[in-house]
């Protein structure tokens, strides 16, 4: 006897028992049809039991398909993501979180976060989007890093001498960097001897000033200068400020944006981007010509002891690019 044909003497065998013979009248199966339609039903059930539990090996047998299709078909029906997990860059130093970001189709974008005592200012400290969070290819992932390297290190290691592609900031030597004469800064401060070549992006300088000049100490004023491609991500970040909002200023005659910003490269500061108990950094950041942007960022701290608005505006409108 094949499946099939034990499928169907296991279904007569329960009709049989649930079907009432013609000689009952009328009255007794109004009397007993609560009882039989429950009897009936209870045997359907069992019916459908047998039928289940018989059904896959009957397909195996009669069907003739390949039973290794149906994974294929569940994977077909699957849906394809296209995003990319954003690697875990935190702990690694900035130039190794950003190969490793490139190698993932997405975009560093640094920045620099509070002093740390037991951090090296070249480690990451956090990272936003997450790690593990699903982005597109090109998105930019900002990285923080400390603003300096605890005391602890060794002086040779924090006191860096300028290259001579970067120019000179040193006491005798004027204050030119990246190729921008900063030809006023708030006095008082010293350059810190510390600086980054494209930690920021791509084609990017950083350096930084503050009253003590080590970069142990947390920064006053620092500048990025971005140059080349670097340009066009400045322009597309300064156009999105303006969406959110934010009112340009001029400075020497070119659009320019002071702004409060968060931790989340191209937003500006509100509660949910701000840490509790820190204040926002005070931007100015404008496009010079089509190969140089300038960004200027004042420490919190530091602006509360000046006219911070009022002093990056004349560090802006005093600087010029090198001739």
């Amino acid at each position: 006897m094949n499946a099939e044909e034990a499928l169907k003497e296991a279904m007569s065998a329960q009709v049989a028992d649930v079907q009432a013979t013609p000689a009952l009248g009328g009255a007794v199966r109004r009397r007993h049809r609560g009882r039989i339609l429950r009897f009936r039903t209870a045997g359907a059930a069992l019916v459908m039991v047998a039928i289940a539990g018989a059904v896959p090996a009957y397909l195996a047998v009669t069907s003739g398909s390949d039973p290794t299709a149906a994974p294929a078909t569940r994977e077909a029906a699957a849906t394809v993501r296209s995003g990319i997990a954003v690697p875990d860059v935190v702990g690694m130093d900035a130039k190794a979180a950003r190969r490793t970001l490139e190698a993932a189709g997405l975009v560093s974008q640094y920045k620099m976060g509070p002093r740390s005592d037991t951090t090296p200012a070249n480690i990451v400290v956090s990272q936003d989007p997450a790690a593990g969070a699903e982005a597109e290819p090109g998105t930019e992932v900002a990285i923080t890093l400390p603003a300096a390297r605890p005391e602890r290190e060794p002086q040779e290691a924090i006191n860096q001498e300028l290259p001579p592609d970067l120019g000179d900031l040193g006491e005798e030597g004027g204050h030119r960097f990246a190729g921008v004469d900063f030809v006023y800064l708030p006095e008082g401060l010293k350059w810190t001897h510390w600086f980054v070549r494209n930690t920021f992006g791509k084609t990017s300088d950083s350096t930084m000033w503050n009253d003590s000049g080590k970069n142990t100490d947390a920064y006053g004023i620092q500048v990025i200068v971005y140059s080349g491609d670097a340009v066009d991500k400045i322009s597309e970040r300064m156009t999105g400020y303006g969406k959110q909002g934010a009112e340009p200023i001029d400075i020497r005659g070119k659009e320019a944006y002071l702004v409060s910003v968060g931790e989340a490269v191209g937003e500006l500061a509100n509660d949910e981007n701000t840490p509790p108990g820190e204040g926002s950094t005070r931007t100015l950041i404008w496009v010079v010509n089509p190969d140089l942007a300038i960004e200027l960022m004042m420490s919190p701290d530091y602006a509360k002891r000046i006219d911070g608005d009022a002093e990056l505006k004349k560090v802006a409108e005093a600087l010029r690019p090198a001739e």
